[in-house]
């Protein structure tokens, strides 16, 4: 007999009858064996995942189910039968927790078709996700990650969903990183994947790295989604889901840009018209082609301003100046065919009553005209030589109504979709209060001071920190 020291290996007949360690013997007093284990028990067993394989959602260790079964002729089947139903379960448990986060993640909890009008001009490329997702396991886990994330985020008891998160988000990074070094095109799903590794960085970034580390990870997120976009021509975005992650995803490229002041590659003519062959353009798609030419100008300054005066860079200057006044103009043009009137706040800085979803898609689609208005109006100012008060533009308006709108953003209707509409017009708005003297908009600055202390804003709070450290605390008071 093979065994552990101090431990019998009969079966449990044969250590009932105190006899021999030997199944051969219950074979010759005819009776039947029952086996040598302690009975059949069924664990919700998550071990350690091979390669390849998604580790699934699961509760800390305590929460586990233990169910002892005695050992009996149909085991088999009934060990196969507990099987599914625990995978069931699982599976089940799963897509409660999918369930929940679409219910928390879309405002007012509605889902569009994939080209409603609403849905486009909202834009968040995670809607879209859903339409690719069957079978993708790369997205299944990515999305997996932000759903505990978002679950955790709501309870924060539930420590284990946060962790758990943490260990799914760093799963689907090993399983994108195999699917890169790999021969094959990359195809929508790792596209979807890194546009929600570029969320996840958004949405729980600042729970476990600092700042700096927050966004240089940010930055490596969408450098790699550019990367894939770049990997087939503008004219394979012209129809289905490929041109939704396409579209939606031009705007945070051109918020990289604007950071990095270089030119963007979308703004070649090929970028601009290919991928619209079957679909117009919409009003937000429309406002992001102004904003693309600004990346541009912000390099051309640049480059003039590390050349010595001479007449070619004053030739260099007027062509730039020509070029602001151009967005500028366009962005006019936007304002009297597109702009619309949105939802007002109510006394003492206290959002509405109740926000229906166009009414959120239109304020965000105001408050990205008016950041693109006040930065228009910036770079005029410092190319101008002094004609920039004819531009037409007043950045203190377009910062108050900006600001006048986050409120509108933190009704609980906007749902965590609000972490795409708030940091970019507010860093925007925050750069303008900050060139700015008391009492000049003394009591927009106060507001957004108070944001810091609401626990709604938290996790956009660490993000545009570490675009910006200090973008908002940093705000002036008035004497």
């Amino acid at each position: 007999m093979v065994g552990v020291a101090g431990r019998s290996k009969a079966c449990r007949t044969c250590r009932r009858r105190k006899k021999g360690p030997s199944c051969g013997q219950c074979r010759k007093s005819c009776i039947p064996c029952e086996g040598y284990a302690d009975g059949l028990v069924i664990y919700r067993y998550y071990g350690h995942s091979q390669e390849g394989e998604i580790p699934s959602f699961r509760g800390p260790l305590e929460t586990q189910s233990r169910l002892p079964i005695e050992a009996s002729p149909n085991q088999a089947s009934l060990s196969a039968d507990l099987t599914t139903s625990v995978t069931l379960s699982q599976t089940a448990h799963e897509s409660c927790l999918e369930g929940s986060f679409w219910t928390s993640y879309m405002p007012n909890s509605q889902s569009f078709s994939l080209f409603n009008d609403t849905q486009r001009d909202l834009g968040g490329s995670i809607s879209v996700l859903r339409d690719i997702l069957p079978g993708k396991n790369i997205l299944r886990t990515a999305l997996g990650a932000i759903a505990l994330s978002a679950a955790a985020n709501n309870d924060t008891s539930q420590h284990w969903m946060k962790q758990q998160g943490t260990k799914l988000h760093m799963n689907a990074l090993q399983q994108m990183r195999k699917a890169l070094s790999s021969r094959r095109k990359p195809g929508l799903e790792l596209l979807g994947a890194a546009r929600v590794f570029s969320f996840y960085e958004v949405l729980c970034g600042g729970d476990w790295q600092n700042q700096e580390a927050q966004s240089r990870t940010w930055s490596i997120y969408h450098s790699g989604d550019l990367a894939l976009i770049l990997s087939n021509p503008p004219s394979f975005y012209a129809a289905g889901p490929a041109h939704r992650l396409f579209v939606d995803g031009r705007l945070n490229h051109v918020k990289c840009a604007l950071k990095e002041r270089k030119k963007l590659v979308f703004s070649e003519p090929a970028w601009m018209t290919d991928p619209w062959t079957h679909h117009p353009k919409t009003r937000k798609d429309l406002l992001v082609d102004i904003l693309l030419e600004i990346p541009s100008i912000y390099e051309g300054v640049d480059n003039m301003n590390l050349q010595p005066d001479s007449p070619a860079k004053l030739r260099q200057r007027f062509n730039l100046q020509e070029m602001v006044f151009t967005v500028i103009e366009r962005l006019n043009n936007w304002r009297s065919n597109f702009a619309v009137a949105v939802a007002c706040i109510g006394p003492n800085w206290q959002f509405p009553s109740n926000m229906a979803t166009n009414e959120i898609a239109d304020a965000h689609i105001m408050t990205l005209y008016w950041a693109s208005s006040i930065i228009a109006y910036g770079v005029c100012r410092a190319i101008s030589d002094g004609e920039f008060d004819a531009v037409g533009i007043d950045p203190d308006d377009c910062c108050r109504s900006i600001i006048r709108c986050i409120p509108s953003f933190l009704h609980p209707s906007t749902g965590v979709f609000r972490q795409h509409l708030v940091p970019f017009p507010l860093i925007v708005a925050a750069r303008h209060l900050k060139s700015i003297q008391p009492p000049k908009l003394q009591e927009e600055s106060d507001y957004v001071r108070s944001l810091c202390e609401n626990p709604q804003f938290t996790p956009m709070h660490q993000f545009m920190s570490s675009i910006q450290p200090h973008i908002l605390s940093g705000l002036k008071k008035a004497d």
